[in-house]
């Protein structure tokens, strides 16, 4: 099944209930709807939220490899490119293989 921005905000939601505020105020802009992940995900990697670090992953995981033209963008360069691994080895074992590339081909190294 292909993942849409719908698809993909109503996964969000369902896993992340407090992240639907800050996902609704971005006026239906899926980048901006996506950087708010990043964001939510980089503080779990700050606060050392493991658990919930992975689950963030797995659905842009899945938002990349099963996504449209404009959800695997948005994954790109709205998510993976300001991932901020904070110096936690943990956080960088726990990216996936297709978001590695994605990051060390944009910063030319990785993330820790």
């Amino acid at each position: 099944m292909k993942i849409d921005r719908s698809e993909f905000l109503r996964r969000l939601k369902s896993y992340f209930p407090n992240l639907r505020s800050d996902l609704n105020q971005q006026q239906g802009l899926l980048h901006f709807e996506v950087s708010e992940f990043r964001k939510y995900t980089n503080n779990l990697v700050r606060e050392g939220n493991k658990d919930k670090v992975k689950s963030c992953f797995k659905i842009a995981e899945q938002g990349y490899l099963h996504g449209n033209a404009k959800m695997k963008n948005a994954i790109d360069v709205s998510y993976v490119e300001d991932l901020e691994f904070y110096g936690k080895a943990w956080a960088w074992q726990l990216l996936p293989n297709v978001l590695k590339d994605l990051y060390v081909g944009f910063h030319h190294k990785n993330g820790v």
